[in-house]
């Protein structure tokens, strides 16, 4: 059986206190520019706007080096396997790791995730909850990694779409690469069951305008309708709106 994972540490607890280590450094180096920034704008005497440039600046930093935490983690989560009859399988580690709240629940979920990969390159054995992978639809390569649209079996025989953000980095990627790309040609079409996405983004759409009429009717500016509706129907549009985006993104990965 070929395998394709992240290189496990050498201890179990190294994993789990690297990831937690990284969240506390993101964690603490936000702490120390803020304070760094406040001390320096009450000392140069700097206008209040400072402050929210400052602001801004350390989100966008704290954003990116959190994407690359999780980018990392997400490499060392996702594990692909090829049996001896050449059907790959796509497990995700996250879903069976141990669970905890707090700081302490995300380290021993990292360690969870660091003994099975340390199984897993002992063993050579698949977790339980390795997905077959029957086709590719799409593999859209991005700048740190891929998006790969797939359909799945799952439970029951039955076939599914999911797209997976696959990191780059992996030992021996251009094989794994070839062994999904090879699933895109016409011997593995799959026909599924038409998707009811583009009418859930339809009626979506729709409860979003409409319901935003009815707040631009009902604002005290306007005073159409009884100004009562207006923060029933404000909440009304920010649920359509999620509703709108969360089935949009979903078309769009292929779900």
């Amino acid at each position: 059986m070929t395998i394709w994972m992240s290189e496990p540490q050498k201890s179990k607890k190294l994993h789990g206190l690297s990831s937690l280590g990284g969240l506390l450094g993101v964690v603490g180096l936000m702490v120390v520019l803020i304070l760094a920034g406040v001390m320096l704008i009450m000392q140069m005497q700097w206008p209040r706007w400072t402050s929210v440039l400052l602001c801004f600046a350390v989100t966008v930093l704290a954003v990116i080096l959190a994407m690359r935490l999780g980018r990392r983690g997400l490499r060392a989560a996702l594990v692909f396997f090829l049996d001896e009859e050449q059907r790959l399988y796509i497990a995700d580690l996250r879903q069976i790791a141990a669970y905890g709240r707090g700081l302490l629940g995300y380290a021993a979920r990292e360690q969870s995730i660091g003994r099975m990969l340390e199984n897993i390159k002992k063993h050579g054995k698949m977790p339980s909850n390795a997905t077959e992978i029957i086709a590719v639809e799409k593999i859209r390569e991005n700048r740190n990694d891929y998006a790969v649209a797939c359909i799945l079996r799952g439970d029951g025989d039955r076939l599914f779409r999911f797209t997976y953000v696959v990191p780059k980095g992996y030992p021996e990627e251009n094989l794994l690469l070839q062994q999904l790309e090879l699933r895109q040609g016409p011997a593995y079409s799959v026909e599924l069951e038409e998707s009811r996405t583009p009418l859930y983004i339809l009626l979506s759409a729709l409860a979003c305008a409409a319901s935003a009429a009815l707040c631009f009717l009902s604002h005290p500016a306007f005073a159409i309708l009884p100004q009562k509706i207006y923060f029933p129907f404000l909440a009304v549009f920010l649920v359509c709106v999620t509703a709108l985006v969360t089935f949009i993104i979903r078309r769009r990965r292929g779900e």
